[in-house]
């Protein structure tokens, strides 16, 4: 009785160490798979940008003629906005507002009014109060901040 006991303890162990070879093999393949996949998606998204890079390049280099000068006889790049609806407009506005440095939305916008009135109420405020902590507390007190 005591040796089919060791057999069968034995084959159990047998069992289990393949059991356990099976999961880590598996557990190995869809670790190396997940590595495969994240690396592959990244090289495809890096030739997308690529592609995309292009493609705006070529659209930005048919927005310039070369003409020459008919007086001096040089070259000359031009630029040539080329609209087709108003939406082309807008964003021509806008891409001139934001190579500029400008706001482009109008919660920006509203937001630096309202930051520009608050700070020409300070400016006339000092003009006639001249205790430097009353004045700090009038412009914390105008731009929501509580004084601790």
């Amino acid at each position: 009785a005591k040796k089919l006991d060791k057999r069968l303890s034995g084959a159990k162990l047998k069992q289990i160490s393949i059991i356990q070879w099976w999961y880590d093999r598996i557990k190995s393949r869809d670790y190396n798979q997940i590595v495969s996949m994240k690396e592959s998606t990244a090289r495809n998204i890096d030739e997308l940008k690529l592609q995309f890079f292009d493609v705006i390049k070529n659209t930005i280099k048919r927005q310039f003629d070369t003409n020459i000068n008919k007086d001096t006889g040089e070259k000359e790049t031009v630029f040539v906005l080329k609209m087709r609806d108003f939406g082309d407009l807008e964003r021509a506005i806008k891409l001139m507002l934001l190579l500029a440095g400008e706001a482009t939305d109008i919660h920006s916008v509203k937001i630096e009014v309202v930051e520009t009135i608050i700070q020409n109420v300070i400016n006339v405020v000092s003009l006639h109060i001249k205790d430097p902590k009353v004045l700090a507390d009038i412009a914390l007190g105008l731009k929501g901040i509580e004084r601790s």
